[in-house]
């Protein structure tokens, strides 16, 4: 027992006398397993959090909906499920109505005007998709024909929209809004046009039921039901068996039945928490790695500084395992202190990644548990590799020879390293400028080392700068390819299809705030080749239109009687095709005598488009005729009259007959990016741990490798060199290592940076082609981190070189 109380007293004074660096490294682990546990514990919390959220507000299990524009009277749809066979197995259902419109929103001095949805539901019932009331009142059974509504929290949250306020619908329609709420389906928010995530730039507006259907033309209709399965039921065989019913007693409506999993909310949310949480498992990973090595590595170095200790206890006849006991119990102390400093770190990281977190979906509640697995997980990892550290150099020590290990100065050495090849190589300038050169070719290992454990942390800051600076650069090329150099335009939906050189469109493009337009046929489709598919959205551009034109960055671009289509670089990529080659486009023909029918055509690809979004193709309005449309249009593109904002146009084009929707033509890029920069949350984050941990690595060298170097920097000041001339050798010793390490990092971080955005950024955004960058900020960034601050490191040291005991530090025999 009282050698026990001797080795933790002897290993104390070890951790007192170098407490400052002990510290730094302990803050290193700290960070590395804090920093792990908190990522990790990102995907529990989502999908804890996703499960809780759908179970409480009762989430459809089966939906009805009827084909665009078939309305039934109220009651037949809940009447054929109720009286189908499998009513016995159905716990809730709920008819609603459900209009596209274009809603101006008015509240707290602002006014908003976008495309949107109106959802009529019978207020009071909760069975089936239950509303959550974020903030404000909810709707109640006395508000059944009242003219008033909810708005959808995100989009009122974006836009900083008080609780109550003023909705003004295509056709002038009037409604006040009481409360900001969420429905299950809508925590993705996806356009009419299919745009997921567009809660910035899409209104959802929860009315009754009565009031819903009177606005969009309806009275008494509803064209929609959402039923909820008992518990001991499959919602799947439900389902299939509602089909044959529908189809057979509502032949006419074109009813589909889809399930929970077909749902936006549910399949994006659980597909993007899962490939995000892939990537920051990577993050999570280099940057334990990253700080675990850097503590392995100064660990080591602290035990190879007491080598002289360990070879005067051999020379006095101690063994071999009580002379090792004392730095591998310092080593487990450091390691136990850091992983314990850990715990504090990841909760005050899990503090703000929750925050983020929460900004992200915005479901009505987050469950964020501490995870003690995740965080015993991390907690294992940060301990062994430290403590593993070590190990060699206490082994390899305590089998010295104990005249070896005493031994000091140019003596101690088994050779010189690499200088000697400095011999045929001289140097310019004189000793001193020469020294740090030496120094680190004299120990060649610990210079390896060194240089390792700052090009670890390069090699991820390289990766993290360069994401965001992939995520900027994609943000603006698609805007720009949107928008071209026309900041004001303006995309107008018509409520339907329009000849060309209709009365209606010619009084649209005669309106004041408009200056110039150009009408165009927009049509979903699907590309395909070698059985791969690629959704998109076709316009059908005049190819002399004085508003926009699509520009191509391989290949020719559109021109008047020219055949082919325009696609963008990611589609060519996803479906394996090149320019020259042939696509088949799937789309819907329109019938002479009414409707729509499935069509295919085979086209060229006559270029790449240089939008990096995915979802758009385009090609010649003179095509218009083969594809069966003729001269119809259902969009006019355009831009505003000199002094007219962009808000005036709208507020013009809204207000003119035929118009269906009326958004900005950048409105799809900046939803890209508002999506991109919400993930960018996480990702600064982890630039911010990285600069800390960088600086960390250089102090905990740089006082590491003064201790080493206490002797010569004695001999120095005892030949009467001044501190700055000992600390001008320091310094450039430590920038050459913060040079070699930059360098080290450059292949490897830019490799690092390609593999995680094509292995886990483009999948997770598939309908991004993120566009590979680093900016000249982030170049100047990863120079200043990994140079600079590691050569400014060692004058953190330069009160220890004033105090320095001269006679001490030269002192041969203790």
């Amino acid at each position: 027992m009282e050698r026990v109380r001797l080795w933790l007293r002897w290993s104390a004074r070890d951790l007192r006398a170098r407490w400052l660096v002990i510290a730094a490294i302990a803050l290193l682990i700290a960070v590395g397993t804090g920093f792990y546990a908190s990522l990790k514990s990102l995907l529990p919390w989502q999908i804890g959090s996703y499960d809780a959220n759908f179970a409480a507000l009762h989430t459809q299990d089966i939906e009805v909906s009827l084909a665009p524009g078939v309305f039934v009277s109220r009651g037949t749809l809940l009447h054929i499920a109720r009286t189908s066979s499998i009513a016995p197995r159905l716990a809730a259902a709920q008819e609603r109505v459900i209009v596209t419109t274009q809603v101006e929103v008015s509240g707290g001095g602002r006014s908003v005007l976008v495309p949107g949805r109106l959802v009529g539901a019978v207020p009071g019932q909760h069975a089936v998709d239950t509303i959550a009331t974020r903030r404000g009142r909810a709707l109640s059974a006395a508000d059944r024909t009242l003219p008033v509504a909810q708005l959808e929290y995100s989009f009122a949250s974006h836009w900083h929209l008080p609780d109550q306020g003023h909705l003004r619908f295509a056709g002038g329609a009037m409604l006040r809004y009481v409360g900001l709420a969420q429905a299950p389906e809508d925590f993705v928010v996806v356009s009419s046009d299919g745009l997921v995530y567009a809660s910035a730039s899409f209104a959802i507006v929860y009315a009754p039921l009565a009031t819903a259907a009177r606005l969009g033309g309806h009275a008494g209709s509803v064209n929609d039901l959402v039923l909820r399965a008992r518990s001991n039921a499959s919602a799947r065989t439900l389902r299939r068996q509602l089909e044959r019913t529908f189809a057979t007693r509502l032949r006419f409506a074109g009813a589909t039945v889809s399930g929970r999993g077909a749902l936006p909310a549910t399949r994006v949310l659980y597909a993007d928490a899962r490939g995000e949480q892939r990537m920051y498992n990577v993050f999570a990973l280099l940057l334990l790695g990253g700080a675990a090595f850097a503590a392995f590595n100064l660990i080591a170095r602290i035990v190879q500084a007491q080598r002289r200790e360990i070879g005067i206890g051999l020379a006095l006849g101690a063994g071999s395992l009580e002379l090792a006991i004392r730095p591998l119990l310092m080593a487990a102390e450091v390691a136990l202190l850091g992983v314990g400093l850990g715990i504090g770190v990841g909760l005050a990281l899990n503090a703000v990644l929750r925050g983020i977190l929460a900004s992200l979906v915005p479901v009505p509640s987050y469950l964020t548990p501490f995870e003690t697995g995740i965080f015993i997980q991390a907690a294992a990892i940060g301990f062994v590799l430290p403590f593993a550290a070590s190990v060699y150099p206490v082994l390899r020590g305590v089998r010295r020879r104990p005249i070896e290990a005493i031994q000091i100065g140019a003596t101690a050495a088994r050779g010189a390293g690499l200088a000697p090849l400095l011999r045929r190589l001289p140097l310019p300038g004189r000793t001193l400028a020469q020294m740090p050169v030496r120094e680190l070719l004299r120990r060649p290992a610990r210079t390896a080392l060194t240089v390792l454990s700052v090009g670890v942390v390069i090699t991820i800051l390289i990766a993290i700068l360069g994401i965001l600076d992939s995520v900027s650069a994609t943000s603006t090329a698609g805007r720009r390819a949107m928008v071209g150099s026309n900041p004001t335009l303006t995309i107008a939906t018509l409520d339907r299809l329009y000849p060309r050189n209709a009365a209606r469109l010619r009084a649209m493009a005669s309106l004041p705030a408009v200056g110039a337009s150009a009408p165009s046929l927009r049509l979903t489709g699907t590309l395909r080749h070698r059985r791969r598919d690629v959704p998109v959205v076709m316009e059908l551009v005049p190819s002399s239109s004085p508003v926009w034109r699509p520009t191509v960055r391989a290949g020719r671009t559109l021109s008047p009687g020219a055949g082919g289509i325009l696609i963008s670089a990611k589609a060519a990529t996803d479906l394996s095709v090149g320019v020259g080659g042939t696509v088949l486009v799937a789309y819907l023909r329109p019938l002479n005598g009414g409707g729509l029918v499935p069509a295919r055509v085979s086209l060229r690809v006559r270029g790449i488009d240089s939008n990096p979004i995915r979802a758009f193709a385009y090609l010649d309005s003179g095509r218009a005729a083969t594809l069966g449309y003729g001269d119809l249009v259902n969009t006019l593109t355009s831009r505003a009259a000199p002094g007219v904002s962009q808000s005036a146009l709208e507020r013009g084009l809204f207000s003119a007959p035929g118009v269906a929707s009326v958004e900005p033509a950048s409105a799809v890029p900046d939803v890209s990016r508002d999506r991109l920069n919400d993930f960018i949350g996480i990702v600064r984050v982890v630039e911010a741990i990285l600069l800390g941990l960088a600086l960390l690595i250089a102090f905990n060298a740089s006082s590491i490798s003064g201790e080493e170097a206490a002797r010569e920097h004695a001999t120095m000041f005892a030949f009467g060199l001044p501190i700055r001339s000992v600390l001008g050798v320091a310094v450039a010793e430590s920038m050459l290592a913060g040079v070699l390490g930059t360098l080290v990092a450059i292949i490897p971080g830019y490799a690092l940076l390609h593999w995680i955005i094509a292995s886990y950024l483009e999948p997770t955004y598939p309908d991004l082609g993120i566009l590979v960058s680093i900016s000249p900020a982030s170049v100047a960034t990863i120079v200043l981190v990994g140079v600079a601050a590691v050569a400014l490191a060692p004058l953190l040291t330069v009160r220890r070189l004033r105090r320095m005991n001269i006679p001490a530090a030269l002192r041969t025999v203790e």
